[in-house]
């Protein structure tokens, strides 16, 4: 079972009900893939570690950010990247419904392999 850092909880739990349910569903995507990973509060987000930085998201105030720590591991999905709004180490999303949660699940796979690896 996930244990949930404090400062993580209180960051999403005062958020609007929208992006409170959106940062949960990711966050329980984050521990279906990583079960393992261990839930921190660093540079004002929740962030996930497992073997070094692992993800880390952001409400903002136009979309939600999803932080792939390592960027190696995103840029191997760059062709199935397309048409979204990303940054060099990002994803952003305005509802959870335009996220392609079976994309960021392989993503996080690969970052959880890369990390394992020690590829960053």
């Amino acid at each position: 079972m996930p244990s949930f850092n404090s400062e993580a909880n209180a960051y999403i739990k005062k958020l609007s009900d929208d992006r409170r349910k959106f940062l949960e569903a990711i966050r329980k995507i984050v521990f279906d893939v990583v079960p393992e990973a261990e839930e921190t509060f660093q540079y004002k987000m929740p962030t996930y570690e497992y073997h070094g930085l692992l993800f880390s998201m952001a409400s903002q105030k136009h979309h939600v950010g999803l932080y792939f720590c390592n960027e190696k591991s995103l840029a191997k999905f760059k062709d199935k990247l397309k048409g979204i709004d990303c940054g060099k180490g990002c994803l952003r999303f305005r509802k959870l419904e335009d996220v392609p949660l079976l994309l960021v699940k392989q993503i996080l796979n690969q970052s959880v392999i890369d990390n394992e690896n020690g590829e960053s």
